[in-house]
């Protein structure tokens, strides 16, 4: 469960890159592969992206233990991840704070037949009036 420690309840993702030293000390820590799939970027000019390991909007930090480097295809996984992530933390966020608006009515039920019950063997007979009381 992740818990949310986000200071202002700011209800947009804010965008924060990583500073030039951490993505170097990232690179170094990678060894020139991929972190999720250790794959080998080449030196050919395989694309890689520096990545939040935990979004910094839900209480992700930004600096070298939350980054991490990913090839094209598992950032766009991860950030597929992260994406349902945001969103269930931003729901979970209006409701607590009662911002949800309703949808429409509440949905009214036709209730049940007061005239009859159902006995045990599955027969339907008429319900017993009782004295006073309305059906």
């Amino acid at each position: 469960m992740i818990f949310i420690q986000h200071r202002d309840f700011d209800l947009k993702p804010k965008r924060v890159e990583f500073s030039a030293a951490t993505k170097r000390a990232a690179w170094a820590l990678s060894g020139g592969n991929c972190q999720r799939c250790r794959r080998p970027f080449f030196s050919r000019g395989d694309k890689h992206h520096y990545d939040h390991i935990i979004p910094t909007w839900i209480s992700g930090r930004n600096d070298l233990k939350n980054c991490w480097v990913l090839c094209v295809p598992c950032h766009k996984i991860k950030t597929k991840e992260d994406q349902a992530l945001i969103a269930r933390a931003r729901r979970s966020i209006k409701k607590k704070l009662g911002l949800k608006k309703r949808r429409g009515p509440p949905i009214r039920s036709r209730g049940f037949d007061k005239t009859k019950s159902k006995r045990f063997d599955g027969r339907v007979v008429p319900r017993k009036r009782r004295k006073g009381k309305r059906y």
